[in-house]
């Protein structure tokens, strides 16, 4: 059967869809195959890739909504607090990806950071995340992945974005950030039961990931909340009571908590 030649209508759909999915990070993951995205409800989270657009659900429409709100927010500030297999890894994946395509707020190339509990989960992140900047549906704003030092741990775009990927513990160095996204600095329970890695977690963001923001970066904070002392919790107002909305905390921010 011959192709269908595209019409004129067919091209002004498509040129509304691509402007839908630069502008909306909500669109953007309705019309991208994402890595590590179950394909069906029972489907654990593994190195799969598909559409988000058959399991969206008003949860992850939620959490599409409050990243774009801050990315698009000078010195935006997010909390978001999920239990494991929510997700919550995949919109933080498909949230750097989107991001990454768009001019920095500010003169000069982007420059985005991702951080959790170790090297090697974030580097499977990042990885994931350059998978997408690979596809040929990200071909939307034609901007090709060039390597800058590894696969995974340090990379670009050709629109001069950069991502960088490091454990929490392992110290972040370099040129300052225009927005770093946390997610999951603690592993597990048992992790998150230790004071030592608390207080270690704690130390680093203030003395590491505080220090590589520029003006107006914004900062994502992703995790399950295993224990009241967490890194959220430090954050945190003493008189916290749970409630979402924004939230003065201690460092003297306005924190969206959701």
């Amino acid at each position: 059967m011959a192709q269908r030649a595209t019409t004129a209508v067919d091209a002004a759909a498509e040129m509304i869809r691509r402007k839908r999915c630069q502008q909306s990070l909500h669109s953007f993951a309705l019309n991208i195959n994402i890595p590590g995205a179950p394909m069906d409800a029972l489907c654990p989270d593994e190195d799969l890739v598909g559409p988000a657009r058959d399991l969206m659900t008003a949860h992850h429409a939620l959490m599409y909504q409050k990243l774009q709100d801050t990315m698009n927010t000078p010195y935006g500030r997010l909390m978001l607090f999920l239990p494991p297999g929510a997700a919550k890894s995949s919109a933080a994946n498909v949230a750097m990806a989107w991001d990454m395509s768009r001019p920095p707020h500010q003169q000069g190339d982007k420059r985005l950071i991702m951080v959790s509990y170790n090297d090697k989960i974030v580097a499977k992140q990042s990885g994931r995340v350059q998978t997408m900047c690979k596809s040929p549906e990200y071909q939307l704003w034609d901007d090709k992945v060039r390597i800058v030092t590894d696969a995974k741990g340090e990379w670009s775009l050709s629109n001069g974005a950069e991502l960088m990927a490091a454990g929490i513990l392992s110290g972040i160095t370099g040129s300052r950030a225009d927005g770093i996204l946390i997610d999951d600095p603690v592993k597990n329970r048992e992790d998150a039961d230790s004071e030592l890695v608390r207080d270690k977690t704690t130390d680093e963001f203030n003395d590491s990931i505080m220090t590589r923001l520029k003006p107006g970066a914004w900062i994502v904070l992703i995790l399950t909340r295993w224990h009241e002392s967490d890194l959220a919790g430090q954050l945190l107002p003493l008189d916290y009571d749970g409630r979402s909305g924004m939230i003065r905390c201690t460092d003297g921010m306005d924190w969206d908590v959701v």
